[in-house]
């Protein structure tokens, strides 16, 4: 199987200070199949004095802003970005 795509759920458009968000990720392969990869990827936070990556969760931290978080996942030498 080849994954194609990585497709990112629970992903907020806004968090309060301290808030947080539970994330889940699904890969899909070139077969049409899907399957759930939560817990097998890496989450990245473009900027974590705004929001801090814990695991599968974002939190909202001190200071206001915005940021894009990167979750990348790889199987059998290929790797998939969301």
């Amino acid at each position: 199987l080849i994954p194609s795509k990585l497709l990112l759920s629970g992903s907020p458009t806004t968090l309060h200070l301290k808030e947080s968000a539970l994330l889940s990720a699904a890969v899909l392969y070139t077969n049409g199949t899907r399957r759930d990869v939560t817990g097998q990827i890496t989450l990245v936070s473009s900027d974590p004095s705004v929001v801090l990556v814990e695991g599968m969760r974002v939190i909202a931290n001190e200071r206001p802003g915005t940021v894009r978080i990167t979750a990348n996942y790889r199987e059998n030498g290929v790797s998939v970005t969301e």
